[in-house]
């Protein structure tokens, strides 16, 4: 329910928002499991990001469930591997970089009660593209 002050929700852009921050949820677990299953040194640090990712991704394709929206299927790659473990790593923060800024343009579109969720969504990932090796950023999200 919206508060009085809250405007009506525009459903369609905060769809294809949605639909956008699954496409790159879908592209973190690929990439996770793919760096996870050929990079021993990363495998630990990994499990615990495809955990994030998994529960995250399985989140939003109830949203989008609820709201009766075919989310469609993930795509069999996102792009060539990372051919070691440094690739790996910037690789991860990218999409960590790119899943922050879609957070972010999820956050105006959802009713006031549920912006300290979006906000957080949108720290969560710039904690994780900063762990990953991206610089840290004044405003997360904001390319």
């Amino acid at each position: 329910m919206t508060a009085a002050s809250d405007p009506a929700p525009d459903t369609g852009r905060l769809v294809g928002a949605r639909l956008n921050q699954l496409e790159l949820e879908h592209e973190a677990v690929w990439l996770l499991g793919l760096v996870g299953g050929r990079e021993a040194a990363l495998r630990d640090r990994v499990a615990d990001e495809l955990d994030r990712h998994l529960a995250q991704r399985d989140v939003l394709l109830a949203v989008l469930d609820v709201e009766d929206v075919d989310a469609g299927a993930p795509r069999a790659s996102y792009g060539v591997p990372p051919a070691d473990a440094d690739a790996a790593r910037l690789a991860i923060a990218d999409v960590e970089r790119r899943l922050s800024a879609a957070c972010l343009a999820i956050v105006p579109l959802l009713v006031r009660a549920e912006r300290g969720d979006g906000v957080e969504a949108v720290a969560v990932a710039a904690r994780a593209a900063v762990r990953w090796g991206e610089s840290p950023r004044a405003f997360p999200g904001l390319d």
